[in-house]
């Protein structure tokens, strides 16, 4: 059985990530089904009650925080938002020997925090190759990975998604990072409205974007918003460590 860890911010986001692993991970081994995930893979709570490692708390979370204020950049500048934070994470989870830790995160205003992750990323790898990292970075939030799903079921969908088309001016579903109004939940073109104008605020509607539509779907509308890019990581490294293990 292989463990994985997750940092994230929210419960919501490790509903969406957790299950979009687990469709990767069906979808690429023939044998695998979803009655049998269990008995593969672990989800490591890294102590915390809902099953993942919050942002807001890593720095209480990690006990080696101190010395790491500059990494990875031998002028002494820092090495850009979330760096340090990702890389207490990393190294504080890593003492209990995931096979993998996934890190999802919103770009929100700072699409910076991509260079941030990918300097942790690498400079985990050199102390801890064995373990394997996936960074799922939605632009510009969770919610536009949402929207790469959202499929029209029925008549209101279809007018919802016909009147956002129209005030957008392109297909929100098909081109969700083109909504980059960032924290601005109110704006035209905010990720949040247009996903609660779609779904009618129903959770039960956001679920069926990542549960139910193909992942060929999701890797075409998720192109431009990083979500093709960690479904592309999770077949590339966390496939290998199940398939490792059952081989004889």
């Amino acid at each position: 059985m292989i463990k994985i860890a997750v940092v994230c911010e929210a419960p919501a986001d490790f509903r969406q990530g957790a299950a979009l692993v687990d469709r990767v991970l069906c979808d690429a081994i023939d044998w695998l089904e979803e009655g049998l995930l269990d008995s593969q893979r672990n989800w490591h709570t890294a102590g915390r009650p809902d099953g993942f490692l919050k942002w807001a708390a890593v720095s209480e979370y990690a006990s080696f925080a101190r010395g790491l204020r500059y990494i990875g950049h031998a002028d002494r500048k820092p090495a850009g938002p979330d760096a340090l934070n990702a890389l207490r994470a990393l190294v504080s989870i890593a003492a209990d020997r995931p096979d993998a830790i996934v890190m999802l995160r919103d770009q929100d205003d700072q699409p910076e925090r991509r260079d941030g992750l990918a300097v942790a990323k690498e400079k985990f790898r050199g102390v801890y190759p064995e373990i394997r990292v996936i960074i799922g970075f939605a632009v510009i939030e969770r919610e536009s990975w949402v929207l790469s799903g959202f499929e029209a079921i029925d008549d209101r969908d279809k007018a919802a998604l016909l009147s956002e088309r129209r005030k957008l001016g392109f297909d929100p579903t098909a081109y969700p990072e083109r909504l980059d109004a960032g924290k601005n939940d109110q704006a035209i073109k905010s990720p949040k409205r247009v996903l609660s104008i779609l779904t009618s605020g129903h959770s039960d509607r956001e679920q069926r974007s990542w549960l139910s539509t193909p992942l060929e779907t999701l890797r075409i509308n998720g192109t431009g918003n990083g979500l093709a890019a960690f479904l592309g990581d999770c077949e590339a490294f966390l496939v290998p460590l199940i398939q490792h293990i059952q081989t004889p």
